[in-house]
């Protein structure tokens, strides 16, 4: 980009310099002028094609996941013994080990080891594979495949060690001006929009589809509570979720944090939502 407008500059210089009659000297200005607009124009494109390009690079590199995801049967778990059926004692009296990882999942982790999950909201576009790496830093900016890009990757709060299990998780994506990534959350904020939307599907790497009930969706400042949740006991946990009107009896949490765009760095927009029963 620099290269670029270093030779436009050069260019109207090479302009200004024509001619030194009064007659070449109204000429050029009045070329520069009419080249002053053209320059805009190429310049405001190029800047465009910049800003596409990592969007496009980003949509077709989760678009080639999904293609994995599309093979997943959240409907049967696999299991170690050909003669087990669901619900029913194995005639050989094999205890099956659930935890056995489903070929779509086996494939995004053989790509990425830090995958833990796959993120679904039916009917809004938000279907992303979920990593947890070693800090909360490098899938700012980082895709799934490793690649350096804007969109980054939705990714664990790393201090949550017990993954889905945990009482409390929190996710956190960019608002993306495309709607990518968390970039669709600001739905939310209509009327009857979470009417339409409420449920968010986690689709763990042994098959099994955990279902997360969205009760709210919050604006809050960085330094809000639902920060500090992590490690706290489940009673801390549910009282602050109380707060926003969590389902009675709710035991375990799924928050969506994202950015506003609002010009204001210490805002967040929460998706908070309970596992459902």
């Amino acid at each position: 980009m620099k290269k670029f407008l270093s030779r436009i500059i050069a260019i109207y210089k090479d302009i200004s310099t024509w001619g030194n009659t009064t007659l070449d000297s109204k000429r050029r200005w009045w070329y520069a002028l009419l080249l002053l607009p053209i320059i805009a124009i190429i310049i405001t494109s190029v800047m465009l094609i910049q800003a596409f390009v990592p969007y496009r690079v980003a949509k077709n590199e989760y678009d080639a996941l999904r293609e994995i995801m599309a093979d997943v049967a959240t409907d049967s778990l696999p299991t170690s013994d050909p003669d087990y059926t669901p619900g029913l004692d194995s005639p050989s009296g094999f205890e099956p080990e659930i935890p056995i990882i489903t070929e779509p999942a086996q494939k995004l982790i053989i790509d990425n080891p830090d995958y833990v999950a796959w993120i679904k909201i039916a009917g809004m576009g938000l279907d992303y594979p979920v990593v947890r790496g070693n800090d909360n830093e490098k899938y700012m900016d980082t895709t799934f495949g490793g690649n350096k890009n804007p969109a980054g990757t939705i990714f664990m709060d790393f201090r949550i060690t017990d993954g889905f299990a945990a009482p409390y998780v929190i996710l956190y994506g960019h608002n993306m001006r495309d709607g990518s990534m968390f970039g669709s959350l600001s739905s939310f904020r209509r009327d009857n929009f979470l009417k339409n939307h409420p449920n968010i599907s986690i689709i763990q790497p042994n098959g099994k589809t955990l279902t997360y009930r969205i009760f709210a969706a919050v604006l809050v400042d960085v330094q809000d509570d639902v920060f500090t949740l992590i490690g706290k006991d489940e009673t801390e946990i549910t009282a602050y979720f109380t707060t926003h009107n969590a389902p009675d009896n709710s035991k375990s949490f799924l928050v969506l944090s994202t950015c506003t765009r609002n010009n204001n760095d210490d805002e967040r927009f929460l998706v908070l939502a309970s596992l459902e029963k």
